[in-house]
């Protein structure tokens, strides 16, 4: 998969910093986020559309593919991957 970095941001990146000045103001962001999510399944059906997107862009860009999403489920690690060719 190719890498999401952009010229001119160090990393790691925190997104928080760009819109936030105080601990408060993170605290507000992060429960507004987290009260966005009504079910379990939230989270994974919004990285696979996440995935959709990057990868609906790189054909509207007409990158070279192919373009193609995995979604990995280890149950012995408890963990969801979702990878994708999209656009950088």
């Amino acid at each position: 998969m190719a890498s999401t970095r952009q010229p001119g941001i160090a990393f790691p990146f925190d997104p928080l910093d760009a819109v936030t000045t105080t601990a408060e103001d993170r605290r507000r962001v992060i429960s507004g986020i987290l009260e966005s999510y009504n079910s379990n399944y939230d989270v994974l059906a919004e990285a696979v559309q996440n995935a959709v997107d990057a990868v609906e862009d790189a054909a509207l860009l007409k990158l070279k593919g192919p373009f193609l999403i995995e979604v990995t489920v280890n149950l012995t690690e408890n963990s969801i991957e979702v990878l994708d060719t999209g656009s950088e």
